[in-house]
Formats: C-alpha cells, structure tokens, sequence
C-alpha cells in the first residue's frame, strides 16, 4: 500500500516539473482534487481497518496527501512571484 502511495507521489512531482506552465494553471483545482482524495483514502483505511487502526498507513496516508497539498500551494505561490517579476 504505502509503497504505491510513494510511486504515485513521485509520478506526480516528476510530472509536475515537466509540466509546471500547465499545472501552475489548475493548480489550486488540483490542490483541491488532491485534499479530498487524501481524506476519502484516509477514510476508507479507518473504515478497512475498523477500530485497530493501522497507524503507520494511516500516517502514511494522510502524510502524502499533505505533501501534495503543500507542493500545490508552494507552485501556486512561485508562480505568483514569477508574474509579479515579470509585471514590473
């Protein structure tokens, strides 16, 4: 499982370098898109396990998805200081 989640995560930040212009475009759709997937995964690992939660997929989990939240935010804020550059 968790290795997977890590095979996923690293798709997405290769493909988001080599895609930076168009992501930079929907990024905060797909920060968004990302949240909700992370908390739905997170859901459905709580609900599997029932009440002996795993903790270690559960932090794995909801850590990737955060991750991904925050390397959404970071690119929209880079962008946001590459226009203001090239504004002035």
């Amino acid at each position: 499982m968790s290795i997977q989640v890590h095979k996923i995560i690293n798709t997405f930040i290769y493909n988001a370098f080599q895609e930076r212009y168009l992501i930079f475009n929907h990024i905060t759709k797909t920060g968004i898109i990302f949240w909700i997937l992370g908390f739905i995964i997170t859901e459905i690992i709580i609900t599997l396990q029932g009440f002996g939660v795993n903790n270690y997929s559960f932090f794995v989990a909801l850590l990737s998805f955060s991750v991904l939240m925050l390397v959404g935010i970071g690119m929209l804020l880079f962008n946001r200081l590459r226009t203001a550059k090239n504004s002035h």
